[in-house]
């Protein structure tokens, strides 16, 4: 290293951490990954500034099987802040039986310990999966009433949260300074349509979201869909982590080339993508785990 370059600021040593981290576990999608690694720098040392903004609100679009889910749960790890995922998919409009967005929040302070909602508040993550399926329900009032509901969450207002047994004497929590990730596939899409951050809205407004909710994100991420030898590779790692669970003795079960072969076509043609191998690999190792006790 060149003795006369100047040390690079906090920021820059996060950035570069984070970008060769998220580079080496998210493959075929550097551009995406140092984006990403941006916005956390950013965020990890903006308790740092007097009056920060609010925090990102950053939309992933992704094929299946390209990993969005997997970056941000490698986001969460890098940070460690308190972080809560819940699956927009399955939220229930205000006034309705079902799960609402304060349940997300709940989980969110109890991920933070003894800190509970000061924390939370404090700095955390929100991870909204499956976002593009608000749209796709064939009720479109009720659509809009679930994009209203998160609002709160994009926006930063006030949220109530009833009964916290730990933390009584406050029951408001604002997401000022939550990094909040959205997730979605929006399949009838393509990259172009996700180019820049104005192309990106009118493209949320096109397939079915208000306005009002596509005008809160402030950073989009578009993730290419994994080639199949990069999706071997994905194969073969889980595959060597999952493998020391079955380990008999000092024989460690591992798959043939045809088995690998097997699971990668399977991920690539399951709707559920990457994550649907996991049942298959574990399946596969525990069957050639038990031949190797009855070989004994």
């Amino acid at each position: 290293m060149n003795k006369n370059m100047k040390k690079l600021p906090r920021w820059g040593d996060y950035y570069l951490s984070y970008s060769h981290k998220l580079g080496t576990e998210i493959l075929g999608n550097q551009e995406a990954t140092d984006a990403v690694a941006a916005i956390l720098a950013s965020h990890a040392e903006r308790h740092k500034v007097k009056n920060p903004p609010l925090a990102p609100r950053v939309l992933i679009v992704a094929p299946p099987s390209s990993g969005k889910s997997y970056l941000v749960e490698q986001a969460a790890k890098l940070l460690q802040m308190p972080t809560a995922f819940a699956n927009a998919a399955i939220l229930s409009g205000p006034g309705y039986k079902g799960t609402d967005i304060t349940v997300a929040l709940k989980a969110l302070i109890a991920d933070a310990g003894l800190g509970g909602i000061r924390r939370a508040e404090s700095s955390s993550i929100i991870a909204l999966d499956e976002i593009d399926k608000i749209v796709r329900r064939k009720d479109k009032e009720y659509s809009e009433l679930i994009q209203y509901s998160l609002l709160p969450i994009l926006s930063a207002e006030k949220i109530v949260i009833e009964a916290l047994v730990y933390d009584e004497t406050n029951e408001q929590f604002s997401t000022f300074n939550s990094l909040v990730f959205a997730m979605g596939v929006f399949p009838s899409t393509q990259k172009r349509d996700w180019k820049d951050p104005e192309t990106s809205r009118r493209t949320l407004v096109k397939v079915g979201f208000c306005e009002e909710f596509a005008g809160r994100f402030t950073h989009f991420i578009y993730l290419n869909q994994l080639r199949k030898e990069q999706i071997k590779d994905l194969v073969l790692r889980e595959e060597t982590s999952i493998a020391r669970l079955y380990q008999t003795g000092a024989k460690t079960p591992n798959l043939d080339p045809s088995e690998v072969n097997t699971v990668v076509n399977k991920a690539i043609s399951s709707r559920f993508g990457f994550r649907s191998t996991r049942s298959q690999l574990h399946q596969i190792l525990t069957n050639k785990a038990n031949n190797t006790i009855c070989r004994f």
